[in-house]
């Protein structure tokens, strides 16, 4: 292939404005700033010009950067840790960790756990400013004596015409109640059925001074079956009636 005149005359007058090349240890201490000031210059006037030299002297850099520059060393604990979750116990563990609420927000429903408590009695309308009484939570005793319950004292003057017994007893939805009031000797003073106000079991009951004479009380909440009479369980509230004096 026959080369231009023109190109090959630019080609001889390039490589006679650059010179000839110099030899690898002159580019050694150009490399390494060694050389003195005048040949340094001399000498970068030629590498500049010359894509060889240049090259070459490239090289000779990346091989000094290569050979000084310390390899990166794994801090000691860095490496304890990732051998640590590197181990089949652990990274099971992990993964378990990170599955699980999701696993219990699809396949399982949330179960609500509700904590049975005695809540305020709430005001009821018509009864005037009628005192409030809590007898408590019911003392259970399936056909037996009521003597066990704690007795609650019941203080009201002649000028109050109700009063308010607040008690607490567990109900269920397929039961029914009954209540039932009787007297030291017996007497039933008032029967009915009763509904809890809330659907945990807290029951108010509206009574009338004039029934209740200054003596002792029991209250017994019977709950049936929702369509006969078969008694589950018998929950009994003991008080006492007292005259305070008028204010």
């Amino acid at each position: 292939m026959d080369i231009p005149d023109s190109f090959q005359e630019a080609f001889n007058e390039l490589k006679a404005r650059r010179g000839d090349c110099p030899g690898s240890d002159e580019l050694l201490q150009y490399q390494q700033k060694s050389l003195p000031e005048e040949q340094l210059v001399k000498t970068k006037q030629h590498i500049d010009s010359c894509g060889l030299c240049d090259s070459i002297v490239t090289r000779l850099a990346q091989f000094d950067s290569a050979v000084t520059e310390k390899p990166k060393q794994s801090i000691p604990w860095m490496v304890t840790v990732r051998q640590f979750f590197l181990q089949p116990a652990v990274a099971y563990l992990v993964a378990l960790a990170l599955l699980y609420p999701a696993y219990v927000g699809i396949f399982r429903k949330p179960v609500i756990v509700e904590k049975i408590t005695k809540a305020p009695a709430p005001p009821i309308q018509g009864v005037g400013s009628a005192q409030d009484f809590d007898l408590g939570e019911g003392t259970v005793q399936r056909g037996g004596s009521p003597s066990l319950a704690p007795v609650q004292v019941i203080r009201i003057s002649a000028e109050e015409k109700f009063f308010i017994l607040n008690f607490f007893v567990p109900v269920r939805p397929d039961r029914r109640y009954e209540m039932q009031i009787v007297d030291d000797k017996g007497e039933q003073i008032t029967a009915g059925k009763v509904t809890s106000r809330d659907r945990l079991g807290n029951f108010s009951l509206v009574c009338t001074w004039e029934l209740f004479p200054p003596d002792p009380y029991v209250l017994t909440i019977k709950e049936l079956e929702q369509n006969s009479q078969q008694v589950h369980d018998e929950y009994f509230f003991r008080f006492t009636v007292q005259s305070k004096p008028v204010s």
